[in-house]
């Protein structure tokens, strides 16, 4: 009589026995799963990439929500600086654009602890100047830190001060959005707030010195294109740019947040950075 054992389970030659993988179906197994974390790992780059891109076009445009709300209330956009002379041995030079709208990016702590009487360097504003506003920092920017040896907050964008340098009382050479003392509105927008730009994202390399703080005149201008090396600071040379691919985020007139090339004809970039020079550009 056959067994059990053979009856449930076939005769012997039909048994396999088990055994584990060779060295070689291992090697085979582990360059596969390379592969595909090859494939993989450049998309799972790009895709967070892009989100930090559109974080930070987001930031652009809650500073541009906060622009068009300080015109709703003042008729005009804020100062791009603030020059009022020398005030006990300080210079009331460096307080931007970015500090008067704080009220309107939910920061209006930060605003209140504001000295007016005495510039952004000045002592009794050490504890504003030193908070740090996510609104004002790009998510691809690739930073060690968030303060300056100073302890003075550090930003990502700037204000547009068009062909003209920044932070000068020359009224003539006020040709974009900002610059010092000045009082623009929609009104001296001739070429149109949609084809004007008034805020950009700075140069890379231009992110961690002394004049790069959000709360210092923090101006850029188009005498140079963005993302060009330039060597040293200064109201002629300080520019555009960003960490992203190509080019950078810009503010228009119209509220609208637009990626600008870097390699797009410098003549229409700089025609639209300047508000009223009959050059009208648009772009897409």
């Amino acid at each position: 009589m056959p067994s059990i054992h053979r009856n449930l389970f076939g005769p012997e030659k039909y048994r396999r026995r088990s055994h584990g993988f060779t060295l070689i179906e291992l090697l085979v197994v582990i360059a596969i799963i390379a592969i595909l974390i090859a494939l993989l790992l450049p998309a799972v780059q790009q895709a967070r990439e892009s989100a930090r891109r559109t974080q930070c076009k987001n930031h652009v445009k809650q500073i541009g929500l906060a622009m068009h709300n300080y015109h709703d209330v003042f008729g005009r956009f804020p100062p791009g600086s603030v020059y009022g002379g020398d005030i006990g041995g300080d210079q009331k030079n460096v307080i931007n654009a970015f500090v008067f709208i704080l009220p309107y990016i939910e920061q209006t702590a930060v605003y209140n602890q504001w000295n007016f009487n005495y510039s952004q360097a000045h002592a009794n504003n050490n504890t504003a100047d030193g908070t740090i506003i996510t609104s004002y920092f790009c998510p691809s920017r690739t930073r060690t830190m968030m303060k300056n040896a100073s302890s003075e907050a550090l930003g990502d964008y700037a204000l547009s001060t068009g062909t003209g340098p920044a932070n000068t009382n020359v009224q003539s050479t006020h040709t974009g959005a900002f610059n010092q003392n000045t009082n623009f509105g929609f009104r001296d927008f001739k070429d149109g707030s949609s084809n004007v730009f008034m805020v950009g994202e700075k140069r890379v390399s231009q992110q961690d010195g002394p004049q790069y703080r959000w709360g210092f005149h923090a101006a850029r201008n188009t005498t140079s294109h963005m993302n060009i090396n330039v060597t040293t600071f200064g109201d002629p040379d300080a520019n555009f740019g960003s960490d992203h691919t190509g080019g950078a985020h810009f503010l228009f007139g119209d509220g609208a947040v637009r990626f600008l090339s870097e390699n797009m004809d410098k003549a229409t970039y700089r025609n639209l950075s300047d508000r009223a020079d009959g050059n009208v550009a648009s772009v897409e």
